[in-house]
């Protein structure tokens, strides 16, 4: 028996089981929130005109979803949430389509680093919002900007 291989041109987005289309606009790395010595890596992109953020790899244990999150859908789940008031990370397992309870934390710390969320109370795992959720997109799509977390 011979094993037909699908040449390249016959492949289509239905046939196939490879990732949506990314388009990185930049990478970054941010410190865990439980460790600020290992970091969580990540690329700020496009995806069929959409604009997404995806958790790339880490520095050291903890297994997590490569998934496309929908920045739209972070800034969602922050809108309707006042100046002062905190949360947890857990607030964006809704967003993961796979169950890694790293998932919400490593993002959680992305968030952090990119100016986005600020710690609160002086509790490493609590946040507020540092910028109004409006401006989320924008703040996350600045191609020119490096680390906004000081």
């Amino acid at each position: 028996m011979s094993k037909e291989t699908e040449s390249p041109q016959e492949a289509t987005p239905e046939s196939t089981s490879t990732k949506p289309e990314f388009t990185c606009i930049r990478e970054g790395s941010a410190p865990k929130l439980r460790d600020q010595t290992q970091l969580i890596h990540y690329a700020i992109g496009k995806s069929n005109d959409v604009d997404v953020i995806q958790l790339v790899s880490n520095t050291n244990n903890g297994l997590f979803s490569d998934e496309l999150i929908r920045i739209e859908s972070i800034q969602q789940c922050l809108s309707g949430r006042g100046d002062l008031a905190t949360f947890t990370s857990r607030i964006f397992h809704p967003l993961f389509r796979k169950s890694s309870n790293n998932n919400a934390g490593f993002l959680g710390a992305v968030l952090k680093h990119e100016g986005i969320l600020k710690t609160a109370d002086k509790k490493q795992f609590k946040h507020q919002l540092a910028i109004n959720p409006d401006d989320i997109l924008m703040y996350l799509t600045a191609a020119d900007i490096e680390d906004k977390s000081n």
